[in-house]
C-alpha cells in the first residue's frame, strides 16, 4: 500500500488544507525563507455534558426550559405527573388481574377437589369400595400435597428476597 502524497492530503480542523508542521507562510504563497511564519486559524468546538436520573431534570435546566419554552417546566412538571399516573394504573391493573387469575385458580381447585371427593363416594355406594378409597384418597393427598408445596415456595421466596434485600443494605453501607 503506497503512502498518500503530504501536499494532497486534507485535515478537517483548516477547512481542508494541508499544512507542513515544518514550513510556515504569512500568506498563501509558498514560503520565500524557511524563517517565514503563517498563522492558521482552527475552529475549537466545545461540548459539554450532563445527565440526571429520573424523569424531571435539575431546577437549573428547568429555569433553562422555562426560558426557551413557555411553561416549559410546568410542561415537563405534567408529563412526569402523567407518566407516573400510568405507571400507577397499570400495576394497579397488573395486580388486580394476578389476583384475579389466583382466585380463579383456587375456585377451579375446589371444585375439582370436592367433584373427585364425590365421584369417590359415589363409587363407595356402588360397591367398589376399594376404588373409591383409593381415588378419595389421592385427592386428599393432592390437596394436602399442593399447600406443602405452596407454603415450601413460599417460604422459599421471601428467604431469597430476604437475602437480597440484606445484601443491597450492605452494599450501600
Amino acid at each position: 500500500m503506497a503512502r498518500s502524497n503530504p501536499s494532497s492530503m486534507s485535515d478537517p480542523v483548516i477547512q481542508g488544507e494541508y499544512v507542513d508542521p515544518t514550513v510556515t507562510t504569512t500568506s498563501g504563497n509558498p514560503p520565500a525563507t524557511p524563517t517565514a511564519s503563517r498563522t492558521v486559524a482552527a475552529r475549537v468546538q466545545m461540548s459539554q455534558s450532563m445527565t440526571f436520573q429520573g424523569p424531571i431534570p435539575p431546577p437549573e435546566i428547568l429555569r433553562q426550559y422555562n426560558d426557551i419554552i413557555p411553561d416549559g417546566a410546568d410542561r415537563i412538571l405534567k408529563m412526569a405527573e402523567a407518566q407516573s399516573a400510568h405507571r400507577i394504573e397499570l400495576e394497579a391493573i397488573v395486580i388486580k388481574g394476578d389476583d384475579r387469575r389466583a382466585d380463579r385458580g383456587l375456585t377451579t381447585g375446589f371444585t375439582v377437589c370436592v367433584l373427585v371427593l364425590v365421584l369417590s363416594f359415589i363409587i363407595v355406594m356402588y360397591g367398589h369400595d376399594a376404588a373409591g378409597t383409593v381415588l378419595g384418597t389421592l385427592d386428599i393427598a393432592s390437596l394436602v400435597g399442593i399447600f406443602v408445596y405452596g407454603r415450601r415456595v413460599k417460604k422459599k421466596e421471601l428467604e431469597r428476597r430476604d437475602s437480597k434485600n440484606q445484601a443491597l443494605v450492605r452494599k450501600k453501607r
